[in-house]
């Protein structure tokens, strides 16, 4: 007498193995007692676990005991390689996905944000993409891979301005590509000497200072501002030109 499996387990935490068992000798007909209580020939719907049958012949004669145990199989999971967009409207991110688990061969593909499957997974803006992996067993694992710019903030400075009052480029305007909490902004000239200062990014320098404009050259800028939890600064050069 042994015990024969019908079906193995499809997935991790699936319960859809089966299980019968043959017997030979003594008086048919058999009848069979299941650890877990049952009577039939045929076990379906099972867990990961052990199993024992008893088998009993028409006088009463135990047969034989065996015991056969149901292994969970190995989960189907997902790592990967990520390489993030640069700034917050860069498309130049990654994502190389690495599965282990399951039953090979696996198949994979991405959603973008609108849904629409990626042909492929470089030049990749930030955004959450979504994996569709299923392996050989068709036991399937939708995970979610978040891109984040490594630059949240991404400030626009310019290094040229000519405050000649003909409207074109007369303002040393600085522009910020996404929200930030704080701002301040100090322009010195060569003997650092302090000629504008402002706590708000929408305020930009006409190239005056006490109501005269000042002499073409170079000035030099201080920014500080925060992206996210932490304050960043940026410092440079800009040539003013009349």
């Amino acid at each position: 007498m042994e015990i024969t499996p019908l079906k193995d387990l499809s997935c991790f935490g699936d319960e859809d193995a089966s299980l019968t068992f043959s017997a030979t000798g003594g008086t048919p007909p058999y009848s069979c007692e299941w650890n877990n209580g049952a009577y039939s020939n045929e076990l379906n719907y099972l867990a990961p676990d052990q199993y024992s049958i008893i088998v009993t012949d028409a006088n009463e004669c135990e047969l034989l005991y065996d015991t056969i145990t149901i292994k969970q199989p190995e989960e189907l999971i997902a790592n990967y390689n990520v390489v993030n967009p640069q700034y917050w409207d860069s498309e130049d991110g990654s994502i190389e996905v690495i599965p282990n688990g399951g039953t090979l061969p696996y198949s994979y593909y991405f959603t973008n944000n609108n849904g629409e499957k990626l042909v492929n997974t470089i030049n990749l803006a930030s955004g959450e993409y979504i994996l569709y992996l299923t392996d050989n067993n068709q036991c399937q694992l939708i995970d979610t891979v978040i891109l984040e710019a490594d630059y949240e903030t991404m400030l626009i400075i310019p290094n040229t301005f000519t405050p000649n009052e003909d409207n074109q480029n007369d303002y040393f305007v600085i522009k910020s590509l996404s929200p930030i909490s704080y701002y301040s902004i100090s322009i010195h000239n060569r003997w650092g000497q302090k000629l504008f200062e402002s706590n708000n990014i929408n305020d930009s320098w006409d190239g005056r200072y006490k109501g005269k404009i000042c002499s073409p050259g170079i000035y030099y800028y201080l920014v500080q501002y925060q992206s996210r939890d932490k304050i960043e600064t940026r410092k440079g050069f800009v040539h003013l030109f009349n």
